[in-house]
């Protein structure tokens, strides 16, 4: 195991991890229970930013009571992450690097997140300086061959990001549809 040869980045990541899944995980379902969901939207009011919030927690509310929307969006939100992570991985394979799968799982969830971090375009090196620390540490990956597959991932996000925008572009042509009829209705007054 990879993870187990690095106390740093078990220490570390995997607790700050843990902590933050617990949180989210928790803050979730107490979103579902509709007396707590009341009692925060009353405690954080209708305006302003914490107006948002409570707007917010309320949509996540009713969207946590329609399971057959919340099931298959989740499962398909498992499998685009576990696609995410074979196309890191391959990139490792790529450049000739070995990155454990194990460590692959557990690393490119936390760089997902960290390249969010709003300081660059599309993560752009905020993701190759983490490949290099989170890598390096758990696996002993050089730095070069780091950046490498981090690059070598961008490009294959960026080019199938291309077809999915040719895609959107083409539909933007086309008159808009709605599943829902009531939204139709809406749109059409």
């Amino acid at each position: 195991m990879a993870l187990a040869a690095s106390p740093w980045l078990v220490g570390t990541v995997g607790d700050a991890v843990a902590v933050t899944a617990v949180a989210f995980f928790t803050l979730t379902l107490a979103c579902a229970v509709p007396a707590v969901r009341q009692r925060a939207v009353w405690v954080l009011g209708t305006h302003g930013r914490r107006g948002a919030v409570a707007r917010a927690i309320e949509g996540l509310g009713a969207t946590l009571a329609r399971p057959s929307v919340v099931v298959p969006v989740f499962a398909l939100s498992v499998v685009f992450q576990a696609l995410v992570i074979a196309v890191a991985w391959f990139g490792f394979k790529a450049v000739g690097a070995e990155a454990p799968l194990d460590a692959t799982v557990a690393l490119i969830p936390v760089i997902s997140a960290i390249q969010l971090a709003p300081v660059s375009v599309g993560g752009l090196g905020v993701r190759e300086g983490a490949y290099v620390v989170l890598f390096g540490a758990c696996c002993g990956t050089p730095a070069l061959l780091a950046v490498a597959a981090s690059l070598v991932f961008a490009g294959i996000v960026g080019f199938v990001s291309l077809a999915g925008g040719l895609r959107f572009v083409m539909m933007r042509r086309l008159p808009a549809r709605t599943a829902f009829p009531e939204v139709r209705e809406l749109a059409e007054a």
